[in-house]
């Protein structure tokens, strides 16, 4: 695909980096139901708009479980202030809109915009996602795999809503992405991400010393003729900068709200599932199992003994990873991630698992197509329908932490959200894309409508792009070779 010039090479390697992440851009923003999925992203929006309007943590009265009670009688969202902080931009630019649109409230019109981010770090992730691939196979399969991770994992219900999902799946495809291309330029890249994950959600914090692991020891990837590599040491302490400062940032967080830098939303909660319950709950069971709301998950299981041969320490590294994060939240006491589509704490390593898909012949095709497609129609169902009907209807007036009605959602096939979504999907009754239904906003009609027609023609113009660099490579015979030569 690439022309011998490495110049080009970087040039397209950029063009179709930009096209993948427009691309799943536009079609995670076309796939938004609305500003407000759940009381969680009601509280963190409320702290974005209060950090961007007012300049403080504190948000309004409410009696949502998510707010908690601060230092000086004031209230607080419990969680950690990454994804706000990401928000306050798109905040400070709703509110210039909303002041020359008459009649428009700004918070109305910023949880609208608000929806550029976490929409947008998830088209980041695959465009990550691209690059890996790039590291590893050819244009055509890095391409391949992203399609899947993107439209057939529950990566796609998350990269629609206010959750830190799509902050935490692109900050570890690229701290992955970085580690391996093992720069300093790219291990401070790799720090940062690592830093954003962190700050958005303290937990993310386990990925780091597995990254650190795998920095020492677990690197066999091709590299470019005449790459050099940072020591051992300076490794370690370019991953180590953004863990750090994000660490602190959450020290002075918790400071602000509590008074206290070891004080945490989470006071109350803890590891108190047995670590064999939560982990055959995320395996294997019907409301939570990663291959029933991740079906292609199912071909990398069938690719895993291929890859391991190609890359046998990368595996290893992704492996213990991946036994770590399931473990870890695994025996949190809710596992299963609250009110949620799929295993909602494992979406961040979706799109590394994916890697190890195999290239797709003319003898494995039909199989692929039908697995894809049932993963695709998953996704489907749990981006367009609304999935908290199964968890109230479970739990009526019953205490939401009632761990007998959780079992009763995830172990009863006809109990589980995605049986719920199948449901509503017979009866038609869909959730509204956001983009076409903006009138409320009493945004000016130049907005309204110009809104959904930009994204549209953006999908469309990076979907030929994609299919134009797709139909130059069709007849190149390296679909399993990276693209550019190893040294």
């Amino acid at each position: 695909m690439y022309g011998p010039h490495p110049v080009m090479q970087q040039v397209s390697k950029f063009i179709n980096t930009a096209l993948i992440c427009c691309a799943f851009w536009c079609i995670y923003l076309l796939s938004v139901a609305g500003p407000f999925a759940s009381s969680d992203d009601v509280v963190m929006m409320q702290t974005a708009y209060q950090l961007a309007n007012e300049g403080h943590l504190h948000i309004p009265s409410s009696d949502l479980p998510q707010v908690i009670n601060g230092q000086n009688g004031k209230l607080y969202s419990k969680y950690d202030p990454g994804l706000p902080l990401l928000t306050v931009p798109v905040m400070w630019w709703a509110a210039w809109i909303a002041d020359h649109n008459i009649g428009a409230n700004s918070f109305v019109v910023g949880a609208y915009f608000a929806m550029l981010i976490p929409t947008g770090m998830m088209a980041l992730a695959m465009a990550g996602l691209y690059r890996l691939g790039l590291r590893l196979y050819s244009h055509r399969r890095a391409v391949y795999i992203t399609v899947v991770a993107g439209l057939g994992t529950t990566v796609w219900p998350y990269g629609h809503i206010y959750f830190a999902e799509g902050v935490l799946t692109a900050a570890l495809v690229w701290a992955v992405f970085g580690l391996l291309v093992d720069k300093r330029a790219s291990l401070s890249m790799a720090s940062a991400a690592l830093g954003v994950g962190i700050l958005t959600r303290a937990s993310f914090a386990i990925y780091w010393p597995n990254l650190l692991i795998l920095a020492a020891f677990w690197r066999d990837l091709p590299r470019p003729v005449g790459a050099t590599s940072p020591a051992p040491r300076r490794r370690w302490l370019y991953l180590s900068i953004g863990p750090i400062l994000a660490i602190g940032g959450l020290l002075i967080h918790n400071t602000l709200r509590f008074g206290d830098p070891f004080t945490t939303g989470y006071t109350d909660e803890g590891f108190t599932t047995p670590v064999w319950e939560g982990v055959i709950g995320l395996l294997l069971s019907p409301g939570k199992s990663i291959f029933i709301y991740a079906p292609p998950l199912i071909l990398s299981i069938w690719g895993w003994r291929r890859f391991y041969r190609q890359y046998p320490k990368f595996t290893r590294g992704l492996l213990l990873i991946s036994s770590i994060v399931i473990v870890f939240y695994g025996s949190w006491w809710a596992w299963h991630g609250g009110w949620v589509w799929g295993p909602r704490f494992l979406v961040p390593l979706m799109p590394l698992w994916c890697l190890a898909i195999p290239p797709i012949t003319r003898r494995n095709i039909i199989i692929f197509a039908l697995i894809f497609f049932a993963g695709g129609g998953v996704q489907y169902l749990g981006t367009f329908t609304d999935t908290t009907p199964a968890y109230t209807e479970a739990f009526a007036n019953a205490d939401p932490d009632d761990e007998t009605r959780y079992a009763m959602v995830h172990y009863q096939p006809t109990k589980t959200p995605l049986a719920y979504a199948i449901r509503r999907a017979r009866v038609g009754d869909w959730q509204p894309q956001a983009v076409y239904n903006l009138g409320h906003t009493h945004l000016s009609k130049a907005w309204v409508s110009g809104i959904p027609t930009t994204i549209n023609i953006m999908l469309w113009v990076s979907s030929i792009g994609i299919g134009w660099s797709l139909w130059k490579n069709r007849s190149s015979t390296t679909a399993d070779r990276p693209s550019w030569k190893g040294s």
